[in-house]
């Protein structure tokens, strides 16, 4: 499974990283593993255009990001410390170097193994099996 992370959405320019520590962390169920997205690359960074929904009152949680063009090097962008564990769940944290445009990073989960034995389960995109999607939560009820 490929997922994305939207980063500064809202366009913040030249972050000073020096006087404040910036980070994403993304946490995900530790029954999946964070995995290589193709044969040489973790992950995939882009360069992108913010597309954000500002009310009067403030940005709104639809804020993401476009990715545009080919992959960046991410090395002078940010550090990455990938399945950490974190109680139930496994933490991959984007340290950010410096903050000047708007990026989308592209990485790839696959569930361990020996998790889901012989059991075919579709996640979808609440993050949900099958139909045992909590109305209430939005959360997977196993």
């Amino acid at each position: 499974m490929v997922f994305r992370l939207s980063v500064n959405a809202e366009n913040i320019k030249k972050l000073d990283t020096s006087k404040l520590e910036a980070f994403i962390k993304d946490s995900i169920d530790s029954k999946f593993k964070i995995v290589p997205l193709n044969d040489k690359d973790n992950y995939l960074v882009f360069k992108g255009t913010p597309r954000t929904a500002f009310t009067g009152a403030g940005y709104t949680n639809d804020a993401y990001v476009t990715a545009e063009g080919s992959p960046v090097d991410a090395k002078d962008i940010f550090t990455v410390s990938e399945n950490a564990a974190n109680g139930d769940k496994l933490d991959t944290t984007f340290t950010l170097k410096k903050l000047d445009a708007p990026y989308v990073i592209l990485l790839r989960a696959q569930i361990r193994d020996g998790e889901n034995g012989d059991e075919k389960k579709i996640i979808n995109s609440k993050g949900c099996c099958d139909q045992r999607c909590d109305s209430n939560t939005s959360r997977c009820k196993l």
